[in-house]
C-alpha cells in the first residue's frame, strides 16, 4: 500500500455526504485513494458533490445515492443501487444526523422520533444493511457522533438522548453472537465524537447538526 495513498483500492460508504463533516471526510478518503460513495436524503446536493469530487482529475471516482435513514425502505434500495455500483464496502461513516431545536416542555412526539429515528436507527440499519458488503477479509466502521454527550446547549434533548445513545449502545455489537461476529473478530469499530462546527444549515426548523 502507497504511503501517499493509504486508502488505494478501498470502497467507502459515507451518509450525509452531500456537504459538511461527511463531505470532507468523503474528499479525504478520495485523495488517499478510496473509491466513495456518497449517501445523503439531499439528492440535488449529494449528485453536485459526486460530480465535484469526480472532476477532479487523476482522483477515483465517487457516486451518488439517495436514502433518508428515517425510512427502511430507502436505505434498502441505496444499498441495492449500491452493489450495482461496487462489489464490496471496506470502510462505512456513520456520519448523517438531523437536529431539531424545541424546549424540553415542547418537545413533539414527532421531533424526537424523526431526530432518533434518522441519526439512531438510520445508523443502525445502515450498518446492519452495510454488513453484507463488508469482505471477509476485515473492514472498518466509522460512527460520528458529539460532544453534546456531556456538553448539551438548551433545546437539545433528543439530539443529546441519540448521541448519548451512539457513544454507549454500539459497544454491544462486540458480544453479538452469530454473523455480528464479523464486528468483533475482524472489523475495526469506532465512534468518534465531534466538537462544534456550523455545518451548512438546511431550512429551519430541522437543519444539519451542530457536532
Amino acid at each position: 500500500m502507497s504511503p501517499e495513498l493509504p486508502l488505494l483500492d478501498r470502497i467507502a460508504l459515507v451518509s450525509g455526504g452531500a456537504q459538511g463533516i461527511g463531505y470532507a471526510i468523503a474528499a479525504r478518503f478520495q485523495r488517499a485513494g478510496a473509491r466513495v460513495i456518497l449517501l445523503d436524503r439531499d439528492a440535488a446536493a449529494g449528485a453536485a458533490a459526486a460530480a465535484r469530487l469526480s472532476a477532479q482529475a487523476a482522483l477515483p471516482r465517487v457516486d451518488f445515492v439517495a436514502a433518508d435513514l428515517l425510512f427502511p425502505e430507502q436505505i434498502e434500495a441505496a444499498l441495492l443501487l449500491t452493489r450495482k455500483l461496487v462489489p464490496r464496502v471496506d470502510l462505512l461513516v456513520n456520519n448523517a444526523g438531523i437536529e431539531i431545536e424545541e424546549s424540553f416542555e415542547e418537545t413533539k412526539v414527532a421531533t424526537w422520533d424523526r431526530i432518533l429515528g434518522v441519526n439512531l436507527r438510520g445508523a443502525f440499519l445502515l450498518t446492519q444493511a452495510t454488513l453484507p458488503l463488508i469482505p471477509e477479509a476485515g473492514g472498518a466502521i466509522v460512527n460520528i457522533s458529539s460532544i453534546h454527550a456531556t456538553h448539551a446547549f438548551p433545546g437539545s434533548l433528543a439530539y443529546a438522548t441519540w448521541v448519548c445513545a451512539r457513544l454507549g449502545g454500539w459497544t454491544g455489537y462486540y458480544r453479538e453472537p452469530g454473523p455480528i461476529v464479523i464486528f468483533r473478530g475482524l472489523a475495526q469499530f469506532t465512534t468518534l465524537a465531534a466538537g462544534y462546527r456550523i455545518a451548512q444549515a438546511s431550512k429551519p426548523p430541522e437543519r444539519r447538526p451542530r457536532r
